[in-house]
């Protein structure tokens, strides 16, 4: 004879499996909307209009995502990231900060205080979804990066391309190719090759596309000795302040 679950077990099922959003706005309407449009999406969604909230919900609820705005707090909630990481309950949780202002600076301070996703206003709603359901899906693993202009030639079957790297971490790299004469697609393995700035040392390596972007595509070291990850990191940090991956690679 089947067993029925009742309908209470359902429900804690349902809201086990959806993907957890805290969502940070200050203004009540606007929050309402967008809590609306999110769970309509298939997304469990809190609301929080303070820094105290925030960490409430984080220390007492599996919180997968937080969203939040650059200016948020007039902008002191970016600066708490990381502490607010570490009370959470999760400890996979991860922060989305968005922003009109498509500045490379509000993209770098949102990347140092530890934010995964940095989201340009405004944004296609079923693009946000994606993005979110991407987001927490992913293993993302950090990596100290720096921007860089490093030449790198790819081997793909018979083929020689030339391009340039515009960061990289000891786990992996984003190249240029805006115009995809790579054909590239996620899964492509491929062989570089490629000389640190200042450096004699020719570095050899496979790599795997892991994510297209605008610019090119993020590449994810696959073979990379540990002694060329030890010249990779000594190098990011004569260069660089410690600034975090988010989602070119990895």
């Amino acid at each position: 004879m089947p067993v029925v679950k009742n309908l209470n077990n359902l429900n804690q099922e349902n809201k086990a499996t959806k993907i957890h959003l805290l969502l940070l706005e200050e203004h009540s309407f606007v929050a309402s909307l967008e809590a609306s449009s999110l769970t309509k999406a298939g997304f469990q969604v809190t609301l929080a209009n303070s820094l105290d909230e925030m960490n409430k919900s984080l220390i007492h609820e599996k919180i997968d995502i937080v969203i939040m705005d650059y200016f948020f707090q007039r902008g002191k909630a970016v600066k708490e990231i990381k502490n607010a990481k570490l009370k959470s309950l999760n400890k996979n949780v991860r922060f989305v900060i968005s922003s009109v202002q498509n500045t490379q600076e509000v993209k770098d301070i949102s990347n140092t205080y530890h934010g995964d996703l940095f989201l340009v206003k405004p944004i296609a709603r079923q693009s946000m979804i994606q993005e979110l359901k991407k987001l927490a899906k992913q293993d993302f693993r950090k990596s100290v990066r720096t921007k860089c202009n490093i030449p790198f030639t790819i081997f793909f079957k018979n083929n020689i391309f030339q391009t340039f790297a515009i960061d990289i971490s000891s786990e992996g790299s984003h190249l240029l190719d805006k115009e995809n004469k790579l054909n590239a697609y996620v899964g492509m393995e491929l062989n570089i090759e490629f000389m640190l700035p200042k450096t004699p040392e020719l570095i050899k390596a496979k790599g795997i596309i892991v994510r297209i972007t605008e610019e090119g595509f993020g590449l994810k070291f696959n073979n990379i000795s540990k002694s060329d990850k030890h010249k990779i990191e000594d190098y990011i940090s004569k260069n660089s302040l410690e600034v975090k991956s988010i989602h070119y690679y990895l």
